[in-house]
């Protein structure tokens, strides 16, 4: 079986501004549960115009104006059957709890800072996918959870590059 991993380019301020900081052409992570990417999701702004608001979302490439002209790259990652559904259960049990689980700005501030900076139920996108893929022994860095960055996945040599390219090229070619 396979899950997916998405780095994006969002369009928006706050993804400006962390390209610009990061000097990193991508600035957002996500995991998919299928290649169309209609079961993606990951650690974002909850309200498209709001971006102070975080949580657990499903992304919504195909509506979502801030990927409408964005980037992504998708990798894949072969998994056993059983890992493949204790991440899809571990990630429809938060969804369906999202309430719980909220953005961790101070996260953000330990990036910046090189301190992991935790809190309980809180990650960002990157922490996010990064402790999914340690739950089935798949380290994609050696530092802290906290710490990791969208680019520590292009680096991790266990994902196989599927596509880079425009959002809505990959999105047409799966639905053909």
């Amino acid at each position: 079986m396979k899950i997916y991993i998405v780095v994006s380019q969002t369009r928006t301020l706050v993804g400006s501004v962390i390209r610009w900081y990061t000097k990193n052409e991508y600035n957002h992570v996500s995991i998919g549960l299928d290649e169309t990417l209609e079961q993606c999701f990951s650690f974002a702004r909850k309200n498209r115009w709001n971006p102070f608001f975080g949580g657990l979302v499903k992304e919504e490439f195909y509506d979502n104006p801030h990927y409408k002209k964005g980037k992504i790259i998708v990798f894949t990652c072969d998994v056993s059957a059983e890992d493949y559904n204790a991440i899809k259960n571990r990630v429809h049990r938060m969804h369906a709890d999202a309430h719980f689980y909220k953005y961790s700005y101070a996260a953000i501030t330990g990036i910046l800072l090189k301190r992991p900076l935790s809190r309980e139920n809180k990650y960002t996108c990157a922490q996010f996918v990064a402790e999914l893929l340690e739950s089935i022994d798949l380290e994609v860095s050696s530092k802290d959870l906290e710490l990791t960055i969208p680019q520590d996945f292009m680096d991790y040599d266990k994902l196989q590059l599927v596509y880079t390219g425009p959002v809505h090229r990959y999105l047409v070619e799966q639905k053909n």
